[in-house]
């Protein structure tokens, strides 16, 4: 017995197992394998293979929980390894290799969270060494040992003439290295042989009067990084930018240019904080905007422009935030809205205009939240909208009215809460609806009319917890369900549809009319399943049809009429299935043998 249990126990273990894991594979349109791997409960895990569009393998890569974690190598397309290295817990941690195609390394370091660390080797693509260089927390502290070409080291213990190369084997820099860091003048280039910088460097950093040229060999650039003029060049010999440096920072007059030659903008500074007016322009030579500054800060007036020089915006900044009056235009020259900034933050009466000048929109701020008045108007003048903020939520009456000046809609808030009774209204001034909310739910009696004072719906709604199943435990939420009579009538007052609902679910008799208020269905609920005698009719009362449901399945006689009140059809129904055939006149009648659930509505 024991071995039984211990048996059944072990296949358990392993059908739980088999249901946690599983295979996965996702394919190209081509039917070729993109990625496979495997699955546990729904997270990658272990070792995943990914592919190309014509079958070669790309990367093997580890997981764990769906993070990147372990072993990942990148191939070339010929399936030599490119790239090895190592994750943990979705971070580089580890060794770091890379291979030239040839299968010789080109680079070789570890990574300590994300970030280089300790020494890093570079390589020739002969084979040779090329760099050393020691990285701590993903800054280079210096280089420690260079070679060249053949392997004849260049640079010791971070002290020698340092040769970079493209990888075409051109030269790409060239300088003078003590201590690990760049000392004295260095020289770049490009591939082509032109050189792209030049200047010194003390201990790593650049110092003194740096050059740069494009490509072309024309000068892009003079730049003193101590003091003096720096100047940047567009490649058409026309400046981009001046300015001054003094002790390592921007003073005085800074002016950038557009490639036409019309300045882009003017910037003062002092001690390498913007300080005074900064002006900018479009292309076109019309200002683009003016604002002033103070110890970095904007600070003052600000004025903005349209490009085609009308007014933008005019304001104030306190403290680099908007403080004071604000004034919004329109393109057409008109002012579209103006108010109060306090700390950046809408303060007080904020007033909106529409392009005829007629105000459309008066609301007030309270530190930046809607508080107090909320009027809207219409373009002609009349009102559409009134009501009241509070701490950012609608609060007390609201009002809208149709550009005619009916009103259209009235009701309260509690806090951004609909609550009591709402009424709405037609454009003609007959009443529309009229609800009722319990704490922004639906309730009670509710009554919708016609246009021509005729009731168009009565229903009644109940507010109930409805329960959910979460992932870990139930979820309840409160809503409101029709509950009670539910009746519907046409634009003539004939009614249409009369019936009972129970929280949401139909129970009891439903009633069913045509326009001129004939009887053409009957239906019988229990809690929203079919159950009892269904009946329907022609338009001119005679019966044309009666089917006996019971717990939402046929149960019983179904039977049916011809217009002169004859039998057609009729048969019997057990647990939804048709058990017997009694009359069939009728050979195009659907029979509906067998059917479980169908029924003639």
């Amino acid at each position: 017995m024991k071995k039984a249990v211990l048996s059944f126990i072990i296949l358990l273990n392993l059908g739980l197992f088999a249901q946690e894991y599983s295979d996965y594979v996702l394919n190209y349109p081509n039917g070729n394998i993109k990625e496979k791997g495997v699955l546990h409960l729904g997270l990658k895990e272990g070792t995943w293979e990914y592919y190309s569009p014509d079958g070669k393998l790309m990367a093997k890569v580890d997981y764990h929980k769906d993070m990147l974690h372990g072993e990942n190598i990148i191939y070339y397309s010929d399936g030599k390894v490119k790239e090895e290295y190592n994750y943990w817990a979705n971070e580089r941690h580890g060794r770091f290799y890379e291979y030239y195609q040839n299968g010789k390394p080109s680079l070789k370091g570890f990574y300590h969270s994300n970030l280089k660390d300790s020494v890093w080797q570079v390589y020739y693509e002969n084979g040779n060494p090329q760099l050393e260089v020691l990285y701590r927390k993903g800054l280079r502290i210096k280089i420690l040992n260079a070679y060249d070409l053949e392997g004849k080291q260049i640079v010791k213990d971070g002290n020698g003439q340092m040769i970079n190369y493209f990888n075409s084997l051109k030269i790409q820099s060239q300088g003078n290295l003590e201590d690990g860091v760049e000392q004295g003048l260095w020289t770049f280039y490009y591939e082509n042989g032109v050189k792209s910088s030049e200047g010194n460097f003390e201990k790593g950093k650049r110092v003194g009067k740096w050059e740069e040229w494009f490509e072309s060999g024309k000068k892009k650039s003079e730049l003193n990084y101590e003091s003096g003029l720096n100047i940047y060049w567009f490649e058409s010999g026309k400046k981009e930018m001046e300015g001054t440096l003094i002790d390592s920072k921007r003073e005085k007059s800074w002016t950038y240019w557009y490639p036409s030659g019309q300045v882009r903008s003017i910037n003062n500074y002092v001690n390498d904080l913007r300080d005074g007016v900064q002006i900018k322009y479009y292309e076109n030579g019309n200002k683009q905007s003016e604002i002033n500054y103070k110890n970095g800060l904007k600070e003052g007036e600000a004025h903005f422009w349209f490009e085609d020089g009308k007014k933008d915006i005019d304001g104030n900044f306190k403290d680099d935030l908007q403080d004071g009056l604000w004034t919004y235009w329109r393109t057409d020259g008109s002012k579209g809205n103006e108010g109060h900034f306090v700390r950046g933050k809408m303060e007080g009466r904020w007033n909106f205009w529409y392009a005829n000048g007629r105000l459309w929109k008066e609301v007030d701020y309270a530190a930046g939240i809607k508080d107090g008045v909320w009027n809207i108007y219409f373009e002609n003048g009349n009102k559409f909208r009134e009501g009241n903020f509070e701490n950012g939520f609608e609060n007390g009456l609201w009002k809208e009215w149709y550009d005619n000046g009916v009103l259209a809609m009235q009701g309260n808030y509690d806090l951004g809460i609909m609550v009591g009774t709402w009424k709405t209204w037609h454009e003609n001034g007959s009443k529309k609806s009229e609800v009722e909310y319990t704490d922004g739910l639906l309730s009670g009696k509710n009554y919708f009319w016609y246009p021509n004072g005729k009731k168009q719906v009565e229903e009644n709604y109940k507010i109930v917890k409805e329960k959910s199943s979460g992932k870990f435990r139930e979820k309840e939420r409160i809503t409101s369900v029709l509950h009670g009579s539910y009746k519907t009538f046409n634009i003539r007052g004939t009614e249409i549809i009369s019936g009972v609902y129970y929280e949401g679910l139909r129970n009891g008799k439903f009633v069913y009319n045509n326009d001129n208020g004939n009887t053409v269905k009957i239906e019988f609920y229990k809690m929203d399943k079919p159950d009892g005698k269904w009946q329907t009719f022609y338009d001119f009362g005679a019966l044309e049809s009666e089917v006996n449901y019971k717990n939402g399945i046929k149960e019983g006689k179904s039977t049916y009429y011809d217009q002169r009140g004859n039998i057609t059809f009729q048969s019997m129904f057990r647990g939804g299935r048709q058990t017997d055939v009694i009359v069939d006149d009728n050979p195009n009648l659907p029979q509906n043998k067998g059917g479980q659930n169908q029924y003639r509505r």
